[in-house]
């Protein structure tokens, strides 16, 4: 299941552990524009033996093209053999932010954001600012508020950043992975440079 995206458009690839995309293919949300809706694709692939590997889901902005949403999960993929799929029951979303609001308005050098998640990694998030371009103009690690280690918490961090002139940019919130550096989940938000 999927929010409705630019054009109802998603972008599957998968990722092996050394960090490149086997491959990448493209999906179309089933829902009609505007609507939240579900999707699925058959991704061929080609691996020798076996190999450890994350799929990944995500959407992307019609305006810098970089990737708004992103939701992945790892795999083993083989040569040969039975496959073996678990179906999953569905979970409620791995990062969510409640501040900044969608086209916020931000001036100063300086945004608060704040929300609730779970991290992969030592309770760590990655929070960016991201400018017009997609540049990205401010960062810092944020960790999550959770009784123990795995377990979803809140997070809040003030970021500084530095844009030079008025206009879009987006706050990303993402739980990178140290097995290859990727990212395993990504939130963002649409905001406003003053």
């Amino acid at each position: 299941m999927a929010d409705p995206t630019f054009e109802q458009s998603l972008v599957a690839t998968i990722i092996l552990a050394d960090g490149s995309a086997l491959v990448t293919v493209p999906i179309q949300i089933m829902a009609d524009t505007g609507q939240r809706g579900p999707f699925e694709v058959d991704i061929p692939f080609t691996v020798q033996g076996e190999q450890q590997a994350f799929i990944q889901v995500y959407a992307a902005s019609a305006r810098d093209g970089g990737i708004t949403h992103l939701s992945s999960v790892g795999v083993t993929l083989a040569d040969s053999g039975e496959a073996e799929l678990r179906t999953v029951e569905p979970q409620p979303e791995r990062i969510t932010l409640f501040q900044p609001v969608l086209g916020q308005a931000v001036s100063g050098g300086m945004i608060h954001v704040e929300g609730f998640g779970i991290a992969g990694f030592e309770q760590t998030l990655i929070v960016e600012v991201l400018y017009t371009d997609g540049t990205v103009i401010g960062s810092q690690p944020v960790i999550v508020q959770a009784p123990d280690l795995g377990q979803p918490g809140f997070f809040s961090a003030d970021v500084a950043y530095q844009a030079t002139s008025a206009g879009p940019g987006r706050v990303v919130v993402r739980d990178e992975s140290p097995a290859f550096g990727g990212n395993v989940h990504l939130s963002s938000v649409e905001i406003n440079f003053e």
